[in-house]
C-alpha cells in the first residue's frame, strides 16, 4: 500500500486513511509516516511520502482497545456471514466499521479499497459474542 505512495511515474490522487484504535491520532501519524520513510529507504525505492495523503480517523474506537460495542459486532458478523471472511474486533473490526459508515454507505460510485491486515486471533476470544448475531 505504502509503495504505491507517488512512486516511480504512477501520478494519482491516492488517499490513505487509517482508523486509530489505540493511540492518540498525532502519535499513530508520526508512526506511520516514520514506517512509510523507513521503507523507502531500506528498499532504495523511488518514492516520495506525501503526508497531506494520509488521513487519520479517530472515533472508531471509543469503547476501548479490547471492547466493541454490539452494533459494531454485528456489523463484522454480517459481513463475516455473507462473505466468509471474518474480522478482528481490537483492530480491523473496527477500520471496517469506519470504512462502511464513512466510505460504503456515503462514498457511491468511488474507487475504494479496503485492505484487510491482518489480526485474526481476537475473533477467537469473542466468538461467543459474534455468534449471538448468528
Amino acid at each position: 500500500m505504502w509503495f504505491g505512495w507517488n512512486c516511480c511515474r504512477i501520478k494519482s490522487k491516492l488517499k490513505i486513511f487509517a482508523v486509530n484504535v489505540l493511540h492518540p491520532k498525532e502519535e499513530i501519524k508520526k508512526k506511520i509516516l516514520q514506517l512509510a520513510e523507513g521503507a523507502v529507504l531500506d528498499y532504495k525505492l523511488r518514492c516520495k511520502i506525501n503526508e497531506s495523503q494520509l488521513d487519520v480517523i479517530d472515533s472508531y474506537s471509543k469503547e476501548g482497545y479490547k471492547n466493541i460495542s454490539d452494533d459494531k459486532l454485528k456489523l463484522i458478523s454480517d459481513f463475516a456471514a455473507s462473505t466468509g471472511i471474518l474480522l478482528d474486533p481490537a483492530y480491523t473490526g473496527k477500520a471496517f466499521c469506519a470504512y462502511n459508515d464513512l466510505f460504503l454507505q456515503k462514498g457511491k460510485g468511488k474507487t475504494i479499497i479496503f485492505l484487510h491486515t491482518g489480526g485474526i486471533y481476537g475473533t477467537f476470544i469473542k466468538r461467543n459474542s459474534y455468534l449471538k448475531f448468528a
